[in-house]
């Protein structure tokens, strides 16, 4: 098992933080030039140290990773992603930067996974799919006909089922969706759900389900 790298410009590869998904990534590409540092340190360093490296970052939480991202902007790093060579990807799949396809999923186009999102194990997207940038999707999830807003956060078994390709279903942006959720219509309100029905207000910039 390896991943590729999507978005490679042949610079060393450097981690941001220490997740279970980024060593896991580091044991699996020990051949690598690879670089970890945490974010403190990497945010001491010059632009020079950022422009002769790629970076990579994976991690659970919603709204850890997306202050992480914002802290790095300053010095436009070039993102990388990585994607399992145990999925099964077709052509009409566009795949941003700073993402991880990790393994065992199957993605159908036309779809658009937008950058720094996270796609887990055992998931399955098709028929018109976008997941805007933040997202993270847990294992067994099923998506089909759907636009998940930024920073979604889905726990396992989450099933999506839009009704065609002119009426996606469409989430907010920042909603959390419980274990075993199935949602059948659009969510158009910030908020922990436990399919279709909205459990409370909380986003996931502030609530962990995971």
């Amino acid at each position: 098992m390896s991943y590729k790298i999507l978005h490679d410009t042949g610079k060393p590869t450097c981690f941001i933080g220490d997740s279970y998904a980024i060593k896991s990534i580091i044991k699996i590409m020990s051949h690598l030039e690879i670089e970890q540092v945490s974010l403190e340190e990497a945010l001491t360093k010059d632009k020079n140290w950022w422009d002769a490296r790629q970076f990579f970052h994976a991690s659970t939480q919603v709204a850890f990773r997306k202050s992480l991202v914002e802290k790095c902007q300053e010095f436009n790093p070039c993102w990388i992603s990585f994607v399992s060579d145990t999925n099964v990807i077709d052509s009409k799949v566009t795949i941003g930067k700073n993402v991880l396809v990790n393994q065992f999923n199957h993605l159908y186009g036309p779809a658009i996974i937008e950058d720094h999102s996270i796609i887990t194990s055992f998931c399955q997207i098709s028929h018109l799919v976008l997941i805007k940038e933040f997202n993270y999707i847990s294992p067994y999830s099923y998506l089909c006909f759907t636009e998940l807003g930024k920073g979604n956060c889905l726990a396992t078994r989450s099933v999506f089922l839009g009704k065609s390709m002119d009426s996606p279903l469409v989430t907010a942006d920042w909603c959390n969706f419980i274990v075993n959720s199935t949602v059948t219509k659009s969510v158009r309100q910030t908020g922990t759900y436990f399919g279709n029905r909205m459990i409370d207000n909380k986003c996931s910039l502030e609530s962990k389900i995971l």
